[in-house]
């Protein structure tokens, strides 16, 4: 939500208009909404009005435009920390954060058992991806990270709860 608005928190929120992108979103729909099952929260019901408006930068740019007292599109708002770091730099830091939700896997790079059990085989793929990356692949336009980590199977725990699979 927008820094210059009273709602501090999600509790503030509550009966007001609230923002998804796409249903098909996970940053922008299905992690929040997981998140406020989590919470007991059912959008429809705690916020006066859900809208989806399409996109991320849609999201920001309504809640970037916020002002007291106006018909406002939305008074916050799900997006995911890409679309937050380039609206900051568009908009100013006028957003202000009131719920953390994921972290979201991103990307994962997986291997066959057969290539997991081949330990010489396995390494290199760990190094390629983790020490040897060049930089221009990690300053890639499109690439807003630095690299990938070495996960484990806990690390998709988040997905299984999004997808309702949980072990």
């Amino acid at each position: 939500m927008n820094t210059s608005s009273p709602y501090k928190s999600l509790s503030h929120l509550k009966g007001k208009k609230w923002g998804f992108t796409k249903k098909s979103s996970s940053s922008g729909y299905q992690y929040p909404t997981a998140y406020f099952k989590r919470k007991q929260i059912d959008p429809d019901k705690y916020f006066g009005d859900v809208k989806f408006l399409g996109k991320h930068p849609k999201i920001t740019d309504a809640l970037a435009a916020w002002k007291p007292g106006a018909d406002n599109i939305i008074d916050g708002g799900a997006t995911w920390d890409v679309n937050l770091w380039e609206e900051e730099e568009k908009h100013g830091r006028v957003f202000r954060k009131v719920a953390r939700v994921g972290p979201i896997p991103m990307q994962p790079m997986c291997v066959p058992p057969a290539v997991a059990q081949n330990r010489e085989l396995l390494d290199k793929i760990i190094n390629a991806l983790t020490k040897d990356v060049p930089e221009e692949v990690i300053k890639a336009e499109g690439f807003p990270y630095s690299g990938w980590i070495v996960g484990t199977d806990s690390d998709f725990d988040i997905v299984r709860r999004v997808a309702g699979i949980e072990k």
